[in-house]
């Protein structure tokens, strides 16, 4: 299991406009290099995205769906290619009377390939620093919208 956390300044609608913005996922998530939107707008349930990431030498083609959207508390993807599939799923729980927001990120990493099944301990780990380093990123992404 992968987590991640952060408390940010914006309120739960904001941060989850931000985060249910696939398109715009390649601005603030380290190592996205492209996304686009196959089916539906890209934020409600249903939508499909293809998604490729670079990061630390290794590069993923990923098809993904929203799977759940619940605005503006949770929101999943799921994210799959022949090799693994990655269960996202992010919830915001509102704090200071809706000032702030703290964000729970947990993402569960299915592996297929057996060569990345003895590597699942340290891509987990690598995931996870990436999740918390995107939670900055988010959090920086949000104060430059306003």
């Amino acid at each position: 299991m992968i987590q991640a956390s952060a408390e940010l300044d914006h309120p739960p609608s904001a941060v989850y406009a931000a985060i249910s913005d696939i398109a715009e996922h390649a601005v603030w998530q380290r190592g996205v290099e492209s996304i686009a939107i196959l089916s539906g707008d890209g934020r409600s349930l249903g939508s499909r995205f293809r998604v490729r990431v670079s990061e630390s030498g290794i590069d993923l083609d990923l098809e993904g769906e929203v799977v759940e959207a619940d605005p503006p508390r949770r929101l999943k993807h799921s994210l799959k290619n022949d090799q693994a599939t990655l269960e996202v799923v992010v919830d915001l729980t509102e704090l200071d009377a809706g000032a702030r927001t703290r964000l729970d990120y947990h993402a569960e990493i299915k592996i297929k390939s057996f060569a990345l099944k003895m590597l699942r301990g340290m891509i987990e780990s690598k995931l996870g620093e990436k999740a918390q380093d995107d939670m900055k990123s988010l959090a920086r992404h949000l104060d430059a919208r306003g």
